[in-house]
C-alpha cells in the first residue's frame, strides 16, 4: 500500500514531529540548538568556504542519521523550513 503526502502535509508533521521529540531552544551564547532533555541537538557556525553565510550542524551522527531514516532526502529542506518557522530572527543559509 503507497500513501502519497502533500508538501504542506509534510512539513506540518515535521514541525509537530520536530516539537514533541525535541522540543528546541536556541542558546545564543554558543550557538547551541538544545532539546528538551538538556542535550545538543546542532550548533550554528559560518560556513567555512563564505563567512557570511551561517549553517547548521548536527550535534551527532545518531540524530542526523534517525531524522534521515524518518524523512528521507527532504529532512534538510524540512529541518531549514522548521528553523526559519520557529526561529525567525536566526537566519540560516544550510544544513550540513
Amino acid at each position: 500500500m503507497e500513501y502519497s503526502i502533500n508538501e504542506n502535509r509534510l512539513r506540518k508533521l515535521f514541525i509537530n514531529f520536530m516539537d514533541s521529540q525535541y522540543d528546541l531552544t536556541y542558546d545564543s551564547k554558543p550557538r547551541e540548538f538544545l532539546g528538551k532533555d538538556g542535550e545538543v541537538f546542532g550548533f550554528v557556525a559560518f560556513n567555512s568556504m563564505k563567512h557570511t553565510s551561517k549553517h547548521f550542524y548536527y550535534g551527532d551522527y545518531k540524530t542526523e542519521y534517525f531524522l534521515n531514516e524518518m524523512f528521507g532526502e527532504l529532512t534538510n529542506e524540512l529541518l531549514l523550513h522548521y528553523f526559519r518557522e520557529r526561529f525567525p530572527d536566526l537566519k540560516i543559509d544550510g544544513i550540513e
